[in-house]
């Protein structure tokens, strides 16, 4: 088993744990991977959780690997994934990225004590997508921003985290499962205003006729609830087009990359590329786009306001 699925398993056991012993129901799942994505009816996330019928928990989760006690990394962080939840993260979607070491989760100490649920939950970090690193050089070193991020623990207890009234009410209506947490849904919650008042049916119905392709006139809805429906459709529809759009031009940026790189090549080798080569060349290409992608997001980081966080127990234990 992945080290990275040992992480997961133990915050979902303390997270369901904390909620028992502090009367907050937690309805928390782990999706399997075919079943995560970025658009339609996928799970974005590594653990999908609704808190008392309404506050939203999104963590895609990775292994905090010590290679020496002061060169932490997430060897299983990946550039590509990363800026997908950089655009949910921009749409409004509050995903945050869960890491810890293993070796540092009370869930793993036998026998464990008392208080193992909240010291784990105390030992995972949490970061949203765009301040997960704070350079270029730990982008490419995979190295997270550990001293800048809070823990999961202080995340559970701070109530301004909670969603949006706006946020909960459409919850409220969509029967306040973290079964219903997909990613048209988040789209939908994102951007609620004066959807809260979609009846949970109408949601439904929005949903399958956009990820169906299908709506019949029987299944139309008229008036109020057909504008609020047809609201709902184009939130959904706005955000995959957003999604390809950004995919489309991303795939151009490579595309155009790759063609200097390898015309470039040509003329100094003076003769024509082989596959492997213009693969190669395509690789590069590609990791030098999203390295301009990430120097923006990095450049994003730093004319945002920064905020003071407090932190526990995030040293690594002796």
């Amino acid at each position: 088993m992945k080290q990275e699925s040992l992480v997961q398993a133990a915050i979902i056991a303390s997270l369901e744990v904390y909620g028992d012993r502090n009367a907050v129901h937690t309805d928390v799942f782990a999706p399997y991977a075919n079943q995560q994505g970025f658009t339609g009816g996928k799970y974005p996330g590594d653990i999908i959780g609704l808190l008392d019928g309404a506050r939203i928990l999104l963590l895609e989760v990775k292994e905090l690997d010590y290679l020496t006690p002061i060169d932490p990394v997430l060897h299983q962080f990946n550039v590509a994934q990363f800026l997908q939840y950089d655009w949910l993260e921009q749409s409004g979607v509050p995903i945050q990225y869960a890491y810890a070491a293993r070796d540092e989760m009370p869930y793993f100490l036998f026998p464990r004590r008392r208080e193992w649920p909240y010291a784990t939950l105390n030992r995972t970090r949490v970061s949203p997508p765009g301040k997960l690193m704070d350079s270029l050089a730990n982008f490419i070193a995979k190295r997270p921003a550990i001293e800048a991020h809070g823990n999961l623990l202080d995340w559970l207890l701070n109530l301004s985290a909670a969603s949006s009234a706006s946020g909960l009410m459409l919850l409220g209506f969509l029967g306040s499962s973290a079964s219903n947490l997909k990613s048209s849904i988040l789209i939908i919650q994102a951007a609620a205003g004066g959807l809260t008042a979609l009846p949970a049916a109408a949601v439904r119905e929005a949903l399958r006729s956009v990820l169906s392709k299908e709506q019949t006139d029987e299944e139309a809805l008229y008036d109020e609830r057909q504008r609020k429906v047809d609201e709902a459709r184009e939130a959904i529809l706005n955000h995959v087009t957003r999604h390809k759009e950004r995919m489309a031009d991303l795939d151009q940026r490579v595309d155009v990359r790759a063609e200097e790189l390898g015309d470039e090549a040509s003329v100094m080798r003076g003769r024509e590329l082989t596959d492997e080569e213009l693969e190669a060349i395509r690789m590069r290409a590609r990791n030098e786009v999203e390295s301009e992608i990430l120097e923006d997001i990095v450049a994003r980081q730093k004319t945002s306001r920064p905020t003071a966080v407090v932190r526990r127990g995030h040293n690594r234990p002796s």
